[in-house]
């Protein structure tokens, strides 16, 4: 899936194309396939029946993370469920140029799978092979597809949310509709490259007041130098000490954990004798509680038989026998259990020296290690010294040398190749400032263009789409246009509706001018007219004839049959409570009810129409 966006840029100029969305233990949904077709898919059914809830999972499948209906996708799950299903099934077959929309996926079905649990766990496949969802997300944008942005899947209330958004938001959401955005992120590249360049500009500015400040300011100043050299001398011989005399204590180190060594050693020869003893005589010892236990076994058989003889003295002789030797077993028991434990702790104690032998050997082997690593260390700084001072004293003056030598501050040992070398720095400088100036020119020509090529683009689209919003407007009595503000400040700008019915002069379109009729009505009415511009294959809209009346009902309709007509490789999806007019007969009808708790969908033939 890595090249899954490099293989849908090189693939067929057409969209994907919604055959099916299948919908497993989603909501309302037990198990549910919708078919879809290319134009207008009108989908109908009282309220509650699920209708929503096919758009919803529509949106979900193309990778929405958050929606309306729940604070968390598991919440979507249907009741007593543990994992649902989104499935959306996409045409992939060759088009007339050959290619697949999508050429990595080799058949002519591309279906696109989202897994929802109930432990809050989710995941993509696609045709059955896992998917993450950033490669989702490439695939979906280079068609266009964008389930966050409400002028593609506009769900239930988003008539109303889009009405009160701010006119920079409903700028954005054209632009990422249109592909503009492109533009307006080739504008912020050069905003950042913009900073970067002023900040170089900045730099070198600040260098080079420095340099000039600095530049005639060297001096030779030869006390300084001599009394430098005299403690770099004084540094070497104490660092040749330093380095001596930790050699030194590294070897007194080394010698004592040898004689530690010898030590444990000698301790672990003696105490395996002491175990091995022990062991020998807890040997004996239970050979002598086996002979005991075999010598109580040969009487107690000899007493059986003899009970079988009446009145027989021999029996009672063996009683009395028995009794002896189960003392005995008891005695031979506990002298072998002593023994045992003797041995045990014997071995516990020999097991303790052996890791402290180990312990020493490994401490030995360090410190003979780093005290080769000292010698060689040593033996680079200079050959050997004599010195009875510890290491840390000699640190002292080592630092306090270096001390010493930096207090003396900058030295220089040529004030004349000093001086040459900064002026040099200094022109070096001179020269990058002018460069840095070039391309700050640079750049904010580019950026000037950049801008006034994204500014005509959004006029260009806005244009076009205001004269289709007027148009669509007329044909239900009212009026209106698409308005840009602030078309030169990128941040700032935004676009504005305004509109006007019943003969009033067009006003900004807002929650408390317009009434809820008049507000849908404005809505959709821009809504088809930027159908032409947007990009994405699949397009959207749940209850778009919300407070209409059925005259502007019947009249939106129209309009949507028209545009769905004209973009025949589109999918359009509306969601209505409403009863369906008989101008639909070229459209496809999904009627989707609810009985006890299961949604179902099923499709109206044109006949039964």
């Amino acid at each position: 899936m890595k090249d899954l966006r490099a293989s849908v840029l090189r693939g067929a100029e057409r969209g994907l194309v919604l055959k099916e969305a299948i919908l497993e233990n989603f909501m309302s949904y037990e198990y549910a396939r919708i078919p879809f077709s290319p134009g207008l898919n009108l989908v109908c059914g009282p309220n509650g029946a699920g209708k929503s809830s096919i758009l919803l999972a529509l949106s979900v499948a193309l990778g929405q993370a958050y929606t309306e209906r729940s604070k968390k996708l598991a919440d979507l799950i249907r009741r007593g469920k543990d994992i649902a299903r989104v499935t959306l099934v996409f045409d992939n077959s060759p088009g007339s140029d050959g290619r697949r929309p999508v050429p990595s996926v080799r058949s002519n079905e591309l279906t696109l799978t989202r897994y929802l649990k109930a432990d809050g766990d989710y995941w993509y496949q696609i045709n059955f092979s896992p998917a993450s969802k950033a490669e989702i997300d490439d695939m979906l944008s280079s068609f266009g597809i964008d389930p966050e942005n409400m002028l593609i899947v506009m769900h239930q209330h988003m008539i109303e949310e889009f009405t009160v958004i701010s006119p920079q938001q409903k700028l954005a959401l054209v632009e990422k509709a249109t592909a503009i955005s492109k533009l307006r992120e080739r504008v912020l590249e050069s905003y950042t490259t913009l900073r970067s360049v002023m900040s170089e500009e900045q730099s070198v500015k600040a260098l080079l007041e420095e340099a000039q400040k600095t530049l005639g300011n060297w001096k030779l100043e030869h006390e300084k130098l001599m009394r430098r050299k005299e403690l770099l001398a004084e540094r070497r011989k104490l660092q040749l000490e330093y380095a001596w005399a930790q050699f030194k204590k590294q070897l007194s180190a080394v010698e004592a954990l040898k004689q530690r060594l010898a030590s444990v050693e000698e301790e672990v020869r003696a105490s395996t004798e002491r175990a091995e003893r022990i062991a020998a005589e807890a040997s004996v010892a239970r050979e002598k509680l086996e002979s005991s236990r075999f010598e109580y076994r040969r009487l107690f058989l000899k007493l059986v038989e003899e009970e079988k003889v009446p009145n027989s003295s021999e029996a009672v002789k063996l009683r009395e026998m028995i009794v002896r030797t189960e003392n005995e077993i008891t005695k031979n028991i506990d002298a072998y259990v002593d023994l045992r434990v003797r041995e045990a702790m014997a071995r516990h104690r020999l097991g303790e020296l052996e890791s402290e032998r180990r312990e020493v050997e490994r401490r030995l082997s360090d410190a003979s290690s780093t005290l080769n690593e000292l010698q060689s260390s040593a033996e680079k700084v200079g050959p050997i010294i004599e010195t009875s001072r510890d290491p840390e004293e000699v640190r002292k003056d080592i630092d306090a040398n270096q001390i010493a030598i930096a207090s003396l501050g900058t030295v220089l040992e040529n004030a004349g190749e000093m001086y040459d070398s900064y002026r040099k720095t200094f022109e070096d400088l001179k020269d990058k400032a002018g460069q840095v100036a070039e391309n700050r020119a640079m750049v904010l020509k580019e950026l000037d263009i950049r801008k006034e090529v994204w500014k005509r683009a959004v006029e260009g689209l806005l244009s076009k789409v205001s004269d289709a919003f007027r148009e669509n407007l007329e044909k239900v009595g009212a009026t209106g246009y698409v308005s840009l503000v602030n078309p030169d400040d990128l941040e700032n700008a935004g676009i504005e509706l305004l509109v006007g019915f019943g003969g009033a002069n067009p006003t900004a379109l807002n929650y408390y001018t317009q009434s809820g009729g008049e507000r849908s009505v404005s809505v959709i009415a821009f809504l088809l007219a930027l159908q032409s511009s947007i990009l994405s294959p699949i397009r959207a809209v749940d209850e778009f004839d919300v407070h209409m009346d059925p005259r502007n009902r019947e009249a939106f309709l129209r309009m949507i049959v028209e545009m769905s007509k004209r973009n025949p490789g589109l999918t359009y999806i509306c969601i209505t409570p409403g009863q369906i007019p008989p101008i639909i007969e070229e459209s496809s009808v999904l009627v989707v009810q609810n009985n006890y708790g299961i949604s179902t969908v099923g499709v109206v033939t044109k006949g039964a129409r």
